[in-house]
C-alpha cells in the first residue's frame, strides 16, 4: 500500500508505504521541492503474527472520532483491526502506537485472511463504515463505528455484507472499493474483485 497524507497536520505531505511483513511501514515527509526525508521506519513491528495490510491502494484514514484530525485504521491480513490515533509528529510513531481493537474474522467461516478494505459511510448516517474482504473466508464484512472510542471493540457493529454459499464455485474476494453512488440509484455501492475471475 502507498498513500500521500499530512497525518501530523504540519502542512507538509508524507508518503506512507506499507510492506506485508509482520507490520512494517515507512513514512517520508516532503520537506521541499524534490526533497523527501525519512521520518520513521518500522520493520516487523508486531512479530506475534503475520500482520500486514493488503488494501492494494491507500491507507485507511478518517476523522473517526470527530476531533478534526485524521486517525488510521489498519485491518491486518491475519484479522486484527488496529487503530492509530492522531499524531503531532509522525517521526515519533512506533508499532506500539497502533492499538489492537479486535479480531474481525468469523471463527466459523473456515480459513480466512483479510485481502482488502475501504472506508466510507455506506448509509449516510454520519458513522464510518469499514468494509473488509476475507479472501479465502469468502465473505465481505462491514464494521460500522457506532460513535464510541475507536480503540474499543464495542464501538463497532459487525455484519456480513455478502457470503459465498455456492460451494461448487470458488470465490476469493480481494481488494474492494466503496463507490459514491456508482449507478445513480441514490445509494453507495461496494465494488468487489474476485481472484477467480472466471467464476
Amino acid at each position: 500500500d502507498v498513500d500521500v497524507l499530512d497525518f501530523d497536520n504540519d502542512g507538509m505531505n508524507e508518503v506512507w508505504v506499507n510492506t506485508w511483513d509482520l507490520f512494517s511501514f515507512a513514512v517520508w515527509e516532503v520537506t521541499g521541492p524534490d526533497t523527501y526525508e525519512l521520518q520513521v521506519e518500522v520493520n516487523a513491528g508486531k512479530p506475534d503474527a503475520d500482520h500486514g495490510m493488503f488494501n492494494s491502494h491507500h491507507f485507511l484514514t478518517d476523522d473517526i472520532d470527530g476531533d478534526g484530525r485524521l486517525e488510521m485504521l489498519w485491518p491486518s491480513t491475519e484479522g486484527t483491526l488496529f487503530f492509530l490515533d492522531d499524531s503531532d509528529d509522525v517521526s515519533t510513531l512506533t508499532a506500539d502506537d497502533f492499538v489492537a481493537v479486535m479480531n474481525f474474522l468469523d471463527p466459523e467461516a473456515g480459513s480466512q485472511e483479510s485481502r482488502g478494505g475501504d472506508l466510507g459511510d455506506l448509509d449516510d448516517d454520519g458513522m464510518t463504515d469499514i468494509v473488509i474482504s476475507l479472501g479465502r473466508g469468502e465473505q465481505v464484512i462491514r464494521l460500522e463505528h457506532n460513535g464510541g472510542d475507536p480503540a474499543d471493540s464495542t464501538s463497532y457493529d459487525r455484519s456480513v455484507v455478502v457470503a459465498q454459499t455456492d460451494t461448487a464455485t470458488v470465490i476469493r474476494w480481494y481488494p474492494l472499493r466503496i463507490a459514491d453512488d456508482l449507478d445513480g440509484d441514490g445509494t453507495k455501492e461496494i465494488v468487489m474483485t474476485n481472484l477467480y475471475a472466471t467464476d
